[in-house]
């Protein structure tokens, strides 16, 4: 039964949100009490005791399980559907346990992808909606009730006749007719298939538009061209209506065509952009749309009286439309104490009059667990403990500013929402597209086609949930933020059609870097802490393999920052220019990694290798030994080089996490004027189609090698890594 479970449920590979769904099943199951569920929490009992890693099982009733499970709805439906939080909704737990009711009933075989995806997308939607009061009513009736179009009533209601084993028409595949050999042109609208000349061009129909990173944008059709066996990608859509799409098939026929003639670097830099860029589609404003809300902000800011709430208002909407602040954060904004040694809140926006500045909060990653501050040395970084990034204020003058400020706390937000509604009112006669969200999400969407999502994230303040792992390691020059800006601002004005002359200010010079960081001085420290214990410890035993072995995991991290995790030591081959290896290899997950190779992790490698074996040959010949690097415990047993073990061994000499090496590098590179790119290159942080050794790349790997190179032996001198700690001497 526990498989049959898993089936069901299909968790994803990090489980995420499993902590929430334990507790929303276990309400449903004091509600419902049926057997299934109780062994949907056993399951889930049994998952928890065999994982790893504890931070995806965490519950976050604020997050919706789209923003959760972005990119994995589509594989994991049933799962995002249990995460919906049902604390206080009882529709939502009735609908959650219909559900799990047809997926273990008997009938549950004659489901199809797209009735599963359908009732999961239902419950998802159902949070955002009115509560349904359940008393007395079947599952169809409560649906009935809902707010749904009527494709989705369609599609919820078909999986509940199948798992009551009703009779339910589904679309079938047609085929072209022909009239002496001639095809004949025609289209079936009510079958989603459109037939001609060359055969099948079929609308493919995501499973669930809310899933963004689903969506598939074409469908294309080759005739004859369809290579079963070669590299290909299947797009699912109904049992007899399955087509092939051949990644070169599509760029050699539509990209190439389409982009023919054009200069080589303008069609990189344009498909560099495209695929960068979010999805065009409603939510985003027109040009013109654009161009109307700056005369209303351009108008207002000449005829409104200074008395007036007006006044207030069209300012404010020229802080969205400039910043991308939203009026929350705008009815919080403050001015800046002059105070050098005032602390600044973390979710308020200041004003600094003496540099004409907006002071926008971090955003910072979440911790999991409490870091220890742990270094010695004192950050002199100006900018490693900075709450806020400064951008220069191009919205209004310094008197207006200050008036703004002093006026916000004269109305109440209430009463500056509705005049804010009233103002665009004008706008939306006949429509609803001019709301506060968009114009404030123009910029950033901006930004997003064109810079890496974490420069965009750090200049405007806002959560971009792409970001999430990189964050951990960021480290941003102030010059990016500012181009980011300035770029993103122009471009915006150019679409609204004004102008705006900008000035060259950087108020603030430095990097913007992730917390718990250590120095050069730290790890210089520990690195000679290492190599010292190497030299003391007696040659051929248990201490001289541990200490060789913790002090190449720790260097070896520094030039490939591996994670730490399963084999933190790789066997490198002599001469090879580009290093290729599976990072988190494991049994669920492989990740594939592409970094060049600095002479000292080939160096430490070969060097490990002679060790190795030596300890093999000593300990455990007679075993079969699959890890590159183990320990070797009191009882001459081999440890795993795990993360737990490594820092049981590293805590007699620091209290470094091994991670701290990835962050330190990253940190470094980019102080150094080592590229955003090159050092994503080293740290495999990159966006999606973004990557240096992606086809459509605009960045030369060889200037990136070189540039990582050059850095790196400036980092060997400030570290005083010596060349002889990886010597053998026979």
């Amino acid at each position: 039964m526990s498989d049959l479970v898993k089936n069901i449920i299909n968790p994803p590979p990090r489980k995420n949100g499993a902590q929430q769904i334990y507790e929303n099943v276990e309400r449903l199951n004091s509600e419902y009490k049926t057997e299934f569920l109780q062994k949907i929490i056993n399951f889930l009992d049994e998952l928890k005791k065999s994982s790893t890693n504890f931070d995806d099982w965490h519950t976050d009733y604020q997050k919706s399980a789209d923003s959760r499970m972005r990119g994995l709805i589509l594989l994991h439906p049933v799962w995002a559907a249990l995460y919906v939080d049902n604390r206080d909704r009882s529709d939502i737990q009735r609908l959650q346990f219909e559900f799990l009711t047809g997926l273990f009933s008997g009938n549950a075989e004659n489901l199809k992808n797209h009735d599963i995806d359908g009732f999961g997308l239902i419950i998802r939607n159902c949070k955002i909606m009115p509560v349904v009061d359940i008393d007395g009513k079947t599952a169809t009736e409560i649906l009935d009730l809902l707010i749904l179009s009527p494709s989705r009533l369609r599609n919820s209601k078909r999986f509940l006749d199948v798992c009551s084993g009703k009779k339910v028409h589904r679309r079938k595949s047609w085929k072209k007719s022909t009239i002496d050999g001639l095809h004949i042109t025609r289209e079936i609208t009510k079958n989603g298939v459109q037939i001609d000349h060359v055969g099948h061009l079929e609308i493919i129909i995501p499973a669930d538009p809310d899933d963004g990173e689903s969506l598939p944008g074409i469908a294309e059709y080759f005739e004859k061209k369809i290579n079963y066996s070669s590299g290909l990608e299947i797009l699912e859509n109904f049992d007899l209506e399955r087509q092939f799409l051949q990644i070169g098939e599509i760029r050699s026929t539509t990209v190439e065509v389409r982009l023919a003639g054009r200069d080589s670097t303008n069609i990189m830099n344009r498909l560099r952009r495209e695929n960068a860029a979010i999805a065009i589609d409603n939510r985003q404003l027109s040009d013109h749309e654009l161009g109307e809300i700056w005369s209303l902000i351009r108008n207002g800011m000449d005829w409104y009286d200074s008395d007036e709430i007006e006044w207030l208002v069209i300012r404010i909407l020229k802080l969205c439309l400039n910043y991308g602040f939203n009026v929350t954060k705008i009815l919080g904004i403050t001015r800046k104490s002059t105070n050098e040694n005032a602390q600044l809140s973390m979710d308020r926006i200041y004003y600094d009059s003496e540099n004409d500045s907006i002071h926008i909060p971090r955003i910072n990653p979440e911790y999991k667990k409490q870091e220890k501050l742990v270094f010695t040395e004192n950050r002199r970084d100006p900018l490693y403990h900075a709450t806020h990034v400064e951008l220069p204020n191009y919205a209004m003058s310094v008197r207006d500013m200050t008036r703004l400020i002093n006026k916000i706390n004269k109305f109440d937000d209430a009463v500056i929402n509705k005049k804010i509604r009233n103002i665009l009112g004008a706008l939306n006669i006949g429509t609803s597209r001019f709301t506060v969200s968009r114009i404030s999400n123009s910029i950033i969407n901006i930004a997003r086609t064109n810079f890496d999502p974490m420069i965009v994230q750090a200049a405007f303040g806002h959560n971009i949930p792409s970001t999430s792992a990189p964050r951990f390691y960021s480290a941003i020059k102030s010059e990016e933020i500012y181009q980011c800006y300035k770029f993103s601002l122009k471009t915006l004005m150019s679409r609204c059609g004004g102008y705006l002359p900008i000035d060259d200010r950087t108020p603030q010079a430095g990097v913007f870097s992730a917390r718990y960081i250590p120095g050069s001085q730290d790890i210089s420290q520990l690195l000679k802490k290492l190599a010292k214990s190497c030299q003391e410890a007696e040659v051929f035993t248990n201490d001289w393999h541990n200490s060789i072995t913790l002090l190449c995991i720790v260097t070896q991290s520094i030039f490939t920052t591996v994670r730490g995790i399963n084999d933190p030591l790789i066997e490198i081959d002599s001469g090879c220019d580009i290093l290729y290896f599976r990072d988190k290899d494991n049994s669920r997950f492989s990740h594939a990694r592409f970094q060049p190779v600095h002479p000292m992790a080939i160096q430490i490698s070969k060097f490990y290798r002679v060790v190795r074996e030596l300890s093999i040959q000593r300990v455990a010949a007679d075993k079969n030994i699959e890890s590159f690097c183990f320990f070797i415990d009191e009882n001459n047993s081999i440890v795993d080089s795990k993360v737990g073990s490594i820092e049981k061994y590293l805590s007699n000499f620091s209290n470094l996490p091994i991670n701290s090496m990835r962050k330190y590098i990253k940190n470094k590179l980019r102080s150094l004027d080592v590229s955003y790119e090159a050092s994503g290159m080293i740290m495999n942080h990159h966006s999606m189609g973004e990557a240096i050794w992606d086809d459509f790349s605009v960045h030369c790997p060889i200037t990136a090698k070189k540039s990582i190179l050059n850095a790196y032996e400036k980092i060997i001198i400030e570290l005083e890594i010596n060349q002889e700690w990886f010597q053998y001497a026979n």
